[in-house]
């Protein structure tokens, strides 16, 4: 939802426009304007519902969260670290995280207990654009050949997380040779971690689905709704993790007491939903 406009006229062929255009850019542009008001309406307002699944899901790092930015700073006494994302100087877990790791955890549940046509969205042939989980977490435009299509957005929004309490520590790594099985020589690499803190998922909606039936707390389809219930379940017993090096122990996030408490009850649940689906599709 739109809060605030802010825009600025510059005029190229002035020395102070020229200068203030090339020594600074992206919000920097417009530190000394002020913002336009914008009035939100009701329409507005209800865009994306304030808390999803009882409330917000919030996990503990446990094991080192790497989420590059994508920078790396130089040491000339040492290996070049490869720096997280923060925002300013927070650590944080962009929203697109939440989304690729979950969605991806989402397809596999569905795909695993039965045929329910969905579909892969890493695979070579990418989202489908028709199945429940295109349909709730959006797919992209692809190119078939004959014609192209546009895809539509995500029905569900991943706000940005921030890390509170954030420890962050730089670690050394080494590639390890697969043929005499030590290290590599000249492949040490380092990189920052957040070793503890805690980050919370904040997952909201367009409103665009129908309330539940059972007034529950979110209006999607049931067996998407069921699977990411599982997904985040997968998170929290550590079968899946989040950012880089998840396959070598990182990124593994642990519920806080009340998340524990929602997953206990609302997992087994999803569990059953999905068996009574199953086998209503088996008998058909």
């Amino acid at each position: 939802m739109v809060t605030q406009v802010r825009h600025v006229r510059l005029d190229l062929s002035d020395d102070g426009d020229l200068l203030r255009w090339l020594t600074t850019g992206g919000p920097a542009l417009f530190d000394d304007v002020a913002p336009t008001p914008v009035t939100a309406t009701d329409d507005d307002q209800r865009l994306f519902a304030d808390e999803k699944f009882d409330g917000l899901l919030t996990f503990v790092v446990t094991d080192a969260l790497h989420i590059g930015s994508g920078r790396r700073q130089n040491d000339d006494e040492g290996p070049r670290t490869a720096l997280i994302l923060r925002d300013g100087n927070q650590p944080i877990v962009p929203g697109s995280t939440w989304k690729g790791v979950l969605r991806s955890r989402v397809e596999l549940v569905l795909r695993s207990v039965g045929s329910f046509g969905v579909c892969s969205s890493v695979s070579a042939d990418g989202p489908c654009g028709t199945c429940p989980v295109c349909e709730t977490f959006g797919w992209t435009a692809r190119d078939l050949g004959d014609r192209t299509v546009v895809g539509a957005r995500s029905r569900l929004a991943f706000l940005d997380s921030s890390v509170t309490g954030a420890t962050v520590r730089t670690r050394n790594h080494v590639a390890i040779d697969r043929v005499f099985g030590g290290a590599s020589r000249g492949l040490l690499f380092s990189e920052e971690v957040v070793v503890s803190g805690q980050v919370t998922c904040d997952l909201r909606w367009d409103g665009s689905f129908d309330a539940p039936p059972d007034g529950g707390p979110l209006g999607l389809d049931p067996l998407v709704r069921d699977a990411l219930v599982l997904a985040f379940q997968d998170l929290a017993e550590g079968i899946a993790g989040i950012g880089a090096g998840t396959t070598r122990g990182n990124g593994t996030l642990t519920p806080d007491p009340l998340t524990a408490r929602w997953l206990d009850r609302e997992a087994p649940a999803a569990r059953a939903r999905l068996r009574e689906a199953v086998d209503a599709l088996e008998d058909v």
